[in-house]
């Protein structure tokens, strides 16, 4: 086979001529052998840097194989396919030519080189997957192109079953056909058998109004008749079954099940069926959304008290649900099919920090409201400090005023009896319970008083009542105490009685912490404390805590009983009672609310009633103060916090301070203006419709015609809270599609917005697994080799290395020529340094022609440039007396002569 040269910029070449000419006119004047040696260096130079840029390459053609090997290692393959991967690699490697190239992938969830591509001898051993409950092909056939090196003529032969749990090996087509590789497939034995019975598919309406019936449509697979059954359920709640006869083929039956009032309906399909395999696909499951009025859930920790809002917001036509914090479902999707949330006077301690951050992730990513409602439980005072819902909190909750605080007494009595020593973790209850007083103290001001007492079959001060001791007096004072012997909380309580008598702070309070029984009964030192003015609040930590005992002094004293079963409780318990009794967070006093802007209220407010207590709170910058206390402390108000809003009511809206906005209604003419300002956009121009299949999320997104211009957005997000973008592609006017590929399980959140409306659905994905193979593995591999022109094998024939395909090798030729000239370049330079260059051959005329005819060179002035002779001109006088000068010098010289 002949090589030939080929170019990649042959056109550089047009300015070799030029560039030479250039060369040779500027190193002239030529005079010197050594000048015409320099120059003929600096041509050949530039020349071969021309050459080089020209891309020169030596090609011939070659029909040599490189093959790239790739073995499905999932655990759908069966051991018989796995010992026949191993025969087929060990006979591609003994008949593998010298100059042939072997690679081989291993794939399964993700695809792993096993060998890159090299003469023999490879290494064909099986490589370590780290997940081989799935078969991405596409991404091995990604990998694989990759390894093929250049020069050969490209194959790749796949060893799988076909059947592909992630990734699409078809879409690969196009890359193939335009690299010219063909791919030949071998199908491997697998494991996997067609499905006894299976839900293939669970369909319904995205949305219900909720009332009548919901048309479910459940396609079924079987291989065998049989009678099964079909089993509801709505989360945990089984709705209804039905017997089903399976025709030991693909059937499609509708189910019409009763529609609930629920925001959210998480519907579940069970299959059961006396011959089954008991596969994951035996179960569907699908979220429904209820549309109509708004859906809100209003959370409070004490629904009793939260009644009064719950009817109000009802009055509005909304769905309203009222739940405790601590169970409603943490689930994103769960929250999303709420309009608005309510967080009604409810402690930190109740609502649980996955809730906290699903709550904020609603409202920024999802564009829903949050409304928080104030109370003597609630943003401070709630212990809701450096939370996740006071990120979000449309004020800050951070007291503003120091000036307007009173001065505090608090008095800690805790129990250091044995049982406090008990570990939690790596720390005991006692060494909590210090840490907890330690915070507790740090929170107060300068001008309040602090007291520790511990206490076990006697009490005693380990920091007597200081005025605002330093951090180090009150470490020290804590680490001095170490656990003791029984139980006396009558010790402790009366000790502190003692120290209140002697105070006159304006606000005074202790607080119990045992673990133990009150066996002395402390309730005469409680009423005796109780009678100074002073308040009680009281921590049973744990199962054998006098609970009853401890909640009596509680009562008496005026103060909370806490029930605590985990000991990592404390520091927040401790610290939210200090800021309580303070007064950083709390004002209970008659006030009356000052409008800041009128536009917002409704018209049938012509007055407003008085509040008896709120929440101190400060605006932030970007905080828009509807309605406040004062100049200094809003009352209602609202933050835009990313696609959604975020309001406070820094009053309750109950019984304890706002119980004259309850009696007089002004309450319900009230919350049709709270909800103004935060619930999403309503106005429906929008229609999503979504349909999972094949590992693909299909969107179709339809708009009312001219409700809008612009195109909308489409956001997906997942449990965890991470939002994407979707692009979205016009179908046509006022039609868009979507299509997301490759979604893990689990359930998602769609989300559509324009300027006008907004829509968001629930997605439950259900990706394929390697235990739910649809049969068309085999079919796939064909289609893969029918289209890049290989071929479906059972073995390897024998000459499966040879080809009547050709591929171009080459060699760059470009490197050798820049290589040159930099040698030119170099053998220039050492001439030039060098010097003039002597015993040269005289070639007659070689130098003598034109008007550069060399000159004699002086012997005497050799570092001299050599000049052209000056022209002809008549003599002169000056010249003459030179020439006189210079006879005279000749005659002085002349040796005398002898007569």
């Amino acid at each position: 086979m002949i090589p030939w040269l080929s170019w990649q910029s042959w056109y550089v070449l047009v300015l070799l001529l030029p560039a030479v000419v250039a060369v040779w006119w500027w190193a002239r004047p030529i005079v010197r052998p050594a000048d015409w040696l320099m120059f003929g260096l600096r041509a050949v130079a530039v020349a071969s840097m021309l050459i080089a840029l020209a891309g020169p390459s030596l090609r011939w053609p070659s029909a040599q194989v490189a093959l790239v090997v790739v073995r499905d290692r999932s655990a759908s393959i069966s051991q018989a396919g796995v010992e026949q991967q191993a025969i087929v690699v060990r006979q591609l490697q003994m008949s593998q030519p010298a100059q042939a190239r072997l690679g081989v992938v291993d794939t399964a969830a993700q695809a792993v080189v096993a060998a890159v591509p090299g003469p023999p001898p490879v290494d064909i051993s099986f490589t370590n997957l780290n997940d081989i409950n799935g078969t991405s092909l596409m991404a091995a056939l990604i990998q694989a192109t990759t390894l093929l090196p250049a020069g050969y003529v490209p194959q790749i032969l796949l060893l799988s079953d076909g059947n592909e749990t992630s990734g699409r090996m078809l879409e690969m087509v196009d890359l193939l056909q335009a690299r010219g590789i063909r791919v030949d497939a071998i199908p491997m034995a697998s494991n996997q058998t067609a499905p006894i019975a299976a839900i293939r598919q669970l369909t319904a309406p995205l949305q219900s109004r909720g009332q009548g019936q919901l048309p479910l449509q459940v396609d079924l697979l079987s291989a065998t008749p049989q009678n099964a059954v079909l089993s509801v359920w709505r989360d945990q709640t089984l709705v209804q079954t039905t017997t089903v006869m399976l025709n030991g083929s693909a059937q499609r039956l509708t189910l019409d099940v009763a529609s609930a009032s629920d925001a959210l309906q998480r519907l579940t399909v069970r299959l059961t069926a006396p011959v089954d395999d008991a596969r994951p696909d035996n179960q569907r499951t699908l979220l429904l959304q209820r549309s109509g009025p708004p859906h809100i859930l209003l959370l409070a920790d004490d629904p009793v008290r939260a009644a009064p809002l719950q009817g109000a917001l009802a009055t509005t036509g909304s769905r309203v649900t009222l739940q405790r914090p601590i169970a409603v479902a943490t689930q994103l999707t769960e929250l999303a099919a709420y309009d608005v949330i309510v967080l009604f006077d409810t402690p930190a301690r109740a609502v649980p920090d996955p809730l906290m951050q699903q709550i904020a992730t609603t409202v920024s990513e999802l564009g829903r409201g949050f409304l928080w409602v104030g109370g003597a439980d609630s943003f401070g005072a709630g212990g809701f400090r450096r939370s996740t819902l006071s990120d979000i909190a449309a004020v800050s909750i951070d007291p503003i005023d120091p000036a307007k605080q009173q001065r505090v007494q608090l008095i800690l009595v805790i129990d250091r009896s044995g049982s406090m020593q008990q570990m939690v973790g790596a720390v005991s209850q006692l060494d909590l319970a210090k840490e907890a007083a330690f915070q507790a103290i740090t929170a107060l001001k300068p001008n309040d008083t602090v007291a520790i007492a511990f206490f076990d079959d006697t009490a005693a001060w380990a920091l007597p009542p200081t005025v605002h001791p330093d951090a180090e007096t009150v470490a020290t004072a804590l680490g001095r105490v170490g656990p003791g012997g029984g139980t006396s909380i009558r010790s402790g309580l009366t000790l502190a009685a003692q120290a209140l008598t002697e105070s006159d702070a304006d606000v005074r309070h202790v607080l119990l912490l045992s673990d133990g029984m009150d066996e002395q009964s402390s309730l005469t030192v409680a009423r005796q404390i109780a009678d100074t003015g002073a308040t009680i609040s009281t921590i049973a930590m744990g199962a054998d805590a006098d609970q009853t005992g401890l909640a009596a002094i509680a009562d008496i004293g005026q103060g909370s009983a806490y029930v605590v079963a985990q000991p990592q409780q404390l520091p927040e318990i401790f610290l939210s009672e200090t800021v309580n009794v303070a007064g950083y967070d709390l004002v209970e006093a008659e006030v009356f609310p000052q409008v800041v802007d009128r536009s917002v209220l409704p018209t049938t407010l012509t007055r407003m009633a008085p509040l008896y207590g709120y929440n101190r709170t400060s605006a932030w910058p970007d905080s828009r103060v509807l309605l406040q206390i004062d100049a200094e402390t809003p009352l209602w108000a609202t933050r835009r916090i990313g696609r959604g809003v975020s309001a406070v009511w820094t009053s309750d809206l109950g019984g304890r301070w706002g119980r004259d906005w309850v009696q007089s209604g002004l309450l319900t003419q009230m919350v049709p203006a709270l909800l103004a300002q935060i619930l999403p956009p309503r106005d429906q121009t929008l229609d999503l419709h979504w349909y999972w299949h094949d590992d693909i999320l299909e969107i179709d997104l339809f708009r009312t015609e001219g409700a809008g211009t612009q195109t909308p957005e489409l956001t997906l997000t997942t449990a965890d809270g991470h939002s994407t973008t979707i692009p979205l592609d016009e179908r046509g006017p006022q039609q868009w599609r979507a299509l997301v590929r490759d979604l893990p399980s689990g359930e998602y959140v769609l989300q559509v917005r324009d300027e006008q409306s907004q829509v968001v659905r629930g997605v439950v994905v259900v990706g394929r697994s390697e235990s739910d193979s649809d049969g068309q593995g085999t079919a796939l591999l064909a289609m893969l080799t029918a289209q890049t022109g290989g071929r479906m094998l059972s073995t390897i024939p024998a000459d499966y290395w040879q080809t009547t395909a050709t591929a171009e090798q080459s060699m760059p030729l470009a490197p050798w020529w820049y290589s040159l000239a930099m040698l030119c370049f170099v053998g220039e330079i050492g001439l030039r340094r060098r010097g003039p260059i002597v015993a040269w051959p005289q070639l007659p005329g070689l130098y003598r022609w034109g008007s550069w005819r060399s000159q004699p060179r002086s012997t005497t002035q050799d570092a001299l440039p050599l000049s052209p002779p000056s022209p002809s001109s008549p003599s002169t006088h000056v010249s003459s007396l030179r020439q006189a000068k210079q006879k005279a010098r000749d005659e002085m010289q002349k040796p005398p002569t002898s007569d």
